[in-house]
């Protein structure tokens, strides 16, 4: 939270610490401060694989842990003092390995899939940082499936579902011609979660309700933009943290258990700007 704290005031800030750029990368050398032309345009299209460890445990002793792989598609509009818009999904699957409450050993296909729209306003200010921070809202839907598989000897399978809302900020500024650090944050507050329980051979295929609990997401993404002679081509290297809780409900036949997931990724995002 300090680290958050001191980025936003060196964002909001930066004309106090304003330098002359040199004249051969500013349009108006004359000026106290001038607009570096290599800011990252407008509308990003951008394809992000990624990467990311899962840590899964609920209530009563349950854990798993394990390794998803996934691609992330979006696109961003922002640009300084006006309206800011954007979407992305996501799709992600990988195995996952662990103890069951009883202490057998259980492996499951774990999987993500998720759609987001978002709408704000960026803030910026014209200086050498080029500051940016985009307060947003937004809904999405998002789904997990974990579905159990052998040695376990009833491999059943649970989709948790649900829509939802979330609010946070993106934010960047820019430290050289070419790179740009920045910080995201959201928050999201699921809306009707629900479990669906099939594959069962004991009992018919059930819904279970689940006590919604908000969840988060962190990212530092470190921005490159690949030659000066074009403003088209960026990467952008993405350390993230994500933290998802699902609360206890009590449910038939059996009771919803409090699952938290603990989530540490890296994401690689190719970005092409207009």
């Amino acid at each position: 939270m300090k680290f958050i704290i001191q980025f936003l005031l060196l964002t909001v800030s930066t004309p106090l610490f304003s330098y002359i750029l040199p004249s051969e990368i500013c349009d108006e050398p004359t000026q106290y401060y001038c607009t570096n032309p290599y800011k990252i345009p407008a509308f990003q299209f951008y394809i992000a694989p990624e990467v990311y460890h899962v840590h899964r445990k609920r209530t009563g002793g349950a854990k798993q842990d394990g390794y998803n792989y996934g691609v992330r598609l979006g696109y961003d509009k922002i640009q300084r003092s006006k309206l800011y818009y954007g979407f992305d999904a996501l799709y992600a699957k990988g195995p996952l390995k662990g103890k069951g409450i009883s202490g057998d050993t259980v492996k499951s296909n774990f999987t993500d899939i998720s759609v987001e729209g978002r709408f704000g306003y960026a803030l910026g200010i014209r200086s050498s940082f080029n500051p940016l921070l985009t307060p947003f809202i937004g809904i999405g839907k998002f789904e997990e499936r974990n579905h159990f598989t052998h040695p376990k000897a009833t491999p059943i399978h649970f989709n948790t579902s649900y829509f939802y809302g979330t609010a946070g900020f993106l934010s960047r500024v820019q430290l050289t011609t070419r790179f740009y650090l920045g910080l995201n944050f959201k928050v999201k507050y699921p809306y009707e979660a629900r479990c669906r329980v099939s594959n069962d051979p004991q009992n018919n295929n059930s819904k279970q309700n689940i006590t919604e609990k908000i969840q988060y997401r962190a990212e530092l993404p470190l921005t490159y933009q690949l030659s000066t002679k074009s403003d088209h081509i960026f990467l952008s290297f993405v350390p993230f943290y994500e933290f998802r809780k699902y609360g206890y409900q009590p449910n038939f036949p059996c009771d919803f258990l409090e699952t938290t997931l603990n989530i540490y990724g890296i994401q690689l995002k190719i970005m092409y700007c207009l």
